[in-house]
């Protein structure tokens, strides 16, 4: 005997599975805020960046600054969707409008950076301040290179210490960013040394901005030594794949005639953009070294 199927209570059937479905990825009566909740989950703690950006895309419309910030941060990065850096300034822009404090502290990133929009050093500053006046304690390295870029050097020195004395994720940035100006002499006496402890400092935090800047000063200091300084300190950012950390550890195997590791870490540096590295790693071909002519 053929038993009918009853296709109303199929269709039913289908549409709850469905909705569970859905439901689990924020959908079926979830809220805005729920949804961001959980697209925080899947963006911040699960890297399933594709997933935070289709729960959250419905709502890219909307008035929801937490949400329009984190979408501004997978339009900006091309987290989940194409990259689409102008949108994240839209987005961060409307979220900023509405008292995000994230996005005006990323709108003052993109604004100096020219990311999606003309660089403009000047109001960049203007959003790095209001997101200060928010209560933003990641935005001294910010309001310190603005301060820089404008030649206020005293200006950027006291954000830059007091970015340092914040102790979070932007501070190796800071520690960087002052030990540039002691190297140069600008707002304070010139001091090599003190410049190399704070890129010591950051490195020690796992910059590879600190670790590269201290590979480079070992190498132009030149010497058997100092030359194998450079060439550790290259390599640990070499190893969180670093641009700069692949070129500096291929010339220093070039200096050292390590001609494997060189040829290994300038086709690196090449292959990650690194445009002076180009010529390097012809003229090992140009002149055999650790390859055929």
């Amino acid at each position: 005997m053929t038993m009918k199927r009853n296709s109303h209570a199929c269709k039913l059937t289908a549409l709850a599975l469905v909705c569970a479905l859905t439901f689990s990825l924020g959908g079926c009566g979830s809220s805005p805020e729920e949804d961001y909740g959980k697209a925080c989950t899947l963006y911040y703690d699960e890297g399933n960046y594709d997933a935070a950006y289709h729960l959250l895309k419905k709502y890219e419309n909307s008035d929801n600054a937490d949400i329009l910030t984190l979408l501004g941060d997978c339009y900006r990065y091309g987290s989940g969707t194409e990259q689409d850096s102008a949108r994240a300034v839209e987005l961060y822009r409307k979220a900023a409008d509405a008292g995000n404090m994230w996005a005006m502290l990323n709108l003052g990133w993109c604004t100096y950076d020219g990311d999606g929009t003309d660089s403009d050093p000047e109001a960049a500053l203007s959003y790095f301040e209001q997101a200060q006046a928010m209560g933003c304690e990641d935005v001294y390295t910010g309001l310190a290179v603005c301060c820089e870029a404008l030649g206020d050097y005293e200006k950027a020195v006291e954000y830059y210490n007091t970015g340092i004395e914040m102790d979070n994720d932007r501070t190796p940035d800071a520690l960087c960013g002052l030990a540039n100006l002691y190297d140069n002499g600008l707002g304070v006496e010139q001091d090599t040394a003190k410049a190399v402890s704070l890129y010591e400092t950051a490195a020690e935090k796992g910059s590879a901005w600190g670790m590269v800047s201290l590979g480079w000063h070992y190498r132009i200091l030149g010497g058997s030594d100092n030359l194998k300084k450079a060439a550790a300190w290259f390599k640990q950012a070499a190893d969180i794949d670093n641009a700069d950390g692949y070129y500096g550890y291929g010339l220093c195997s070039l200096d050292l005639k390590n001609y494997d590791a060189a040829l290994e870490y300038l086709t690196l540096a090449v292959d990650a953009g690194v445009g002076d590295a180009v010529m390097d790693l012809a003229s090992m071909y140009e002149n055999g070294l650790g390859v055929e002519r």
